[in-house]
């Protein structure tokens, strides 16, 4: 059970038993909120226009869809270097990012927890996939997946790159620390809790996976709020993005295997 101390700790401040009025006490996390808000708002406007504009110049989609992958890590780091000016630089790691207690133990475990988790989310995934069928709801899988199978060895190196480094960093910062830390005095740990878990999903641009994307995203929250830290979150998704990552590989360089027919 998540203990208030540990919400305290990480700078949250539980309201009383029945008080309904009560105020985040870290200006920091108010700025970051509204910056990454403005940031994602920016994203999706001028965003949307920067990549009409490359189609439009005939850049290969490849580049388009890398393009866009990269939008929402940049919007997220200008978003916490522009809140960052209330903090001094020194303590902006470790108590305000709270990229803290490092232990290396967190490795092994944060593997064999994506391992149990993976036992929910695969059926989870199966299963949506036949409703789907079932109700005649028409869906694909991520278009850069199919893009990443026959892609030169150097756009799959770059996305790999942002997928496993960038990516678990920024979206971490922003869904378990920024986004959670924000609406948690406001609504509640239960309310917190699931609408990070909704947004984390609803970003992601493949419909059919958001009930299994739910569930790895409140995993990675509950790792956060019992460590007390980022690490255990981000190494989490550095792996679950690594096993993505590993499999659209396997496909490339044996695409008439039985696995690269199952999973394509």
């Amino acid at each position: 059970m998540l203990k208030n101390n540990i919400l305290s700790d990480i700078g949250l401040k539980y309201p009383a038993p029945c008080a309904r009025s009560f105020k985040i006490v870290d200006k920091w996390l108010i700025l970051a909120f509204v910056f990454s808000i403005g940031a994602l708002i920016n994203i999706y406007l001028c965003g949307g226009m920067l990549l009409t504009l490359l189609k439009s110049a005939k850049v290969p989609i490849i580049w388009i869809q890398l393009t866009g992958f990269l939008l929402l890590p940049a919007g997220i780091l200008t978003a916490l270097a522009l809140s960052s000016i209330l903090v001094p630089a020194k303590h902006l790691l470790k108590h305000k990012l709270l990229l803290r207690r490092w232990r290396w133990h967190m490795i092994p475990e944060m593997l064999k927890f994506l391992l149990k988790l993976q036992l929910l989310i695969i059926p989870v995934m199966i299963g949506t996939k036949i409703l789907f069928k079932m109700f005649g709801i028409e869906f694909s899988e991520p278009a850069i997946n199919e893009l990443l199978k026959s892609c030169t060895w150097t756009e799959f190196a770059l996305f790999a790159f942002i997928a496993v480094a960038v990516a678990p960093l920024t979206e971490e910062l922003m869904f378990r620390r920024i986004l959670f830390g924000f609406f948690y005095p406001w609504t509640g740990r239960l309310m917190a809790f699931t609408a990070t878990s909704i947004l984390f999903a609803c970003v992601h641009d493949a419909p059919v996976m958001w009930p299994a994307l739910f569930i790895l995203g409140a995993g990675m929250q509950l790792v956060y709020l019992r460590s007390r830290s980022l690490y255990p979150a981000i190494i989490l998704h550095v792996f679950n993005n690594s096993i993505a990552v590993c499999l659209i590989s396997f496909i490339r360089f044996f695409p008439d295997s039985q696995l690269a027919k199952m999973i394509g």
